[in-house]
């Protein structure tokens, strides 16, 4: 792995303040993870200028019926939700990354199938 690409991958990582507000923030939102339901997850390998990236997908509903696509690198390095609260709070314009309460459902999902 190139050294270009360890940053990319790392870039949420590098977005984290470990301080009483964000981990009272990382809990609160994984503490809803009962509020939403995973219906589907897959591996998807797409193609980009390096390689091969592998990436887990799924849809999340929330409890309105909405659904959200959130993609996630196998390590977790990159997180994307279509969501509004990971738009504001999880983008690139945010100081700190908050993953949403959708990308927490996916990470547990995942973590009961294996």
């Amino acid at each position: 792995m190139n050294t270009h690409t360890e940053k990319s991958e790392r870039k949420w990582f590098s977005k984290t303040r470990m301080n009483r507000y964000f981990l009272d923030e990382v809990i609160k939102r994984a503490s809803r993870i009962s509020e939403v339901k995973v219906n589907w997850i897959e591996k998807v390998t797409r193609q980009n200028g390096n390689g091969e990236v592998v990436l887990i997908r799924a849809e999340v509903e929330n409890g309105n019926k909405q659904c959200y696509l959130v993609e996630l690198s196998p390590r977790f390095r990159t997180m994307h939700c279509d969501c509004p609260d990971f738009k504001y709070r999880c983008s690139n314009h945010s100081k700190v990354f908050f993953p949403c309460k959708h990308i927490w459902a996916v990470i547990a999902a995942l973590n009961r199938q294996a």
